[in-house]
């Protein structure tokens, strides 16, 4: 009897510990990292978790973007001793946590900090000096952006790449900035057409549609509707996730979360998802290890 009651209190505590679900970690695990370390601040939100691809190859994840019941990650190599293109997108099933593809972007890629995807079979990659349409299915078959490109766009003035979002109608963009340069963190609205109006040429402020200060730090960003925008803002220290107010891009509500947390995309119910580079090859380092896909309810964010 004292056995048995000790057996029901270990599963009951087991099935109450917001570590429960972490036991479970979907997709493949990399082999130099045997496991999670560190917890996270708001982990009793997280609803779901997917090791992030190409961890193995040295690729450090940057964009995410939400396509059904699919998961389009961007990454970058992190050192130049590991074999592969300089960026990658992978995509992975969102049930299952399994790679189900992946191509190279350009050579001229150095990031990839953003991707979305537009529809009509279409995504949009930015690094920091590009934007790239491509034909992800063609990609995909092919192994390589060059043949499935539909527009190139450089970033000129002070544009950058460094984070992407589209928010249904229109591209938007965002420069990473340090703390001390907070006053230079802007989101700028872009008109979808641009690949069609700027194919092959750049690009500056005058072509900006809107434009709104952001908080610094940023690494990724999503619209929840139409009244409020989410930026993912991290380093090596922190880790940040910023409700805005869409019409003015002030700062509602600040949520602490793992640190490196970079990209993030609603899907269609409601859930949050973001990447988080802490613990790739590269940032072995630092203090968490926590290179994960993730699904966040954002109702338990406290």
């Amino acid at each position: 009897m004292p056995a048995a009651r000790g057996l029901f209190l270990a599963v009951l505590l087991l099935a109450i510990s917001p570590l429960a679900v972490a036991s479970e970690i979907l997709g493949r695990k990399p082999d130099y990292l045997p496991h999670v370390v560190g917890s996270i601040p708001n982990e009793e939100a997280i609803a779901q978790r997917i090791w992030a691809p190409g961890l193995d190859q040295g690729y450090v994840p940057q964009g995410l973007a939400v396509a059904g019941t699919h998961l389009f990650v961007t990454g970058y190599r992190g050192d130049d001793k590991s074999p592969g293109a300089s960026c990658r997108v992978f995509r992975i099933d969102a049930r299952t946590g399994k790679e189900t593809g992946s191509f190279d972007l350009p050579p001229e890629c150095g990031h990839s900090g953003g991707v979305v995807d537009i529809g009509q079979g279409l995504i949009v990659v930015a690094d920091t000096q590009y934007l790239w349409r491509i034909d992800a299915e063609k990609a995909f078959a092919g192994g390589r952006a060059q043949a499935a490109l539909r527009g190139t766009v450089k970033l000129g003035g002070e544009l950058r790449g460094s984070f992407l979002s589209f928010d249904g109608l229109d591209l938007w963009i965002g420069t990473y900035t340090v703390r001390k340069d907070a006053d230079k963190a802007k989101i700028h609205r872009l008109k979808v057409a641009v690949f069609d109006e700027f194919d092959g040429r750049s690009i500056d402020e005058a072509q900006v549609q809107e434009t709104l200060p952001a908080p610094p730090l940023g690494q990724g960003m999503a619209f929840q509707g139409k009244d409020a925008i989410w930026i993912a803002s991290s380093s090596s220290m922190i880790g940040w996730l910023h409700r805005l107010d869409r019409a003015s891009g002030r700062v509602l509500a600040r949520y602490d979360t793992v640190i490196g947390i970079e990209g993030i995309a609603f899907d269609d119910t409601g859930r949050l998802w973001a990447v988080s580079e802490a613990g790739a090859k590269k940032y072995l380092l630092w203090k968490t290890h926590f290179p994960l896909v993730f699904a966040i309810d954002v109702s338990k964010l406290q």
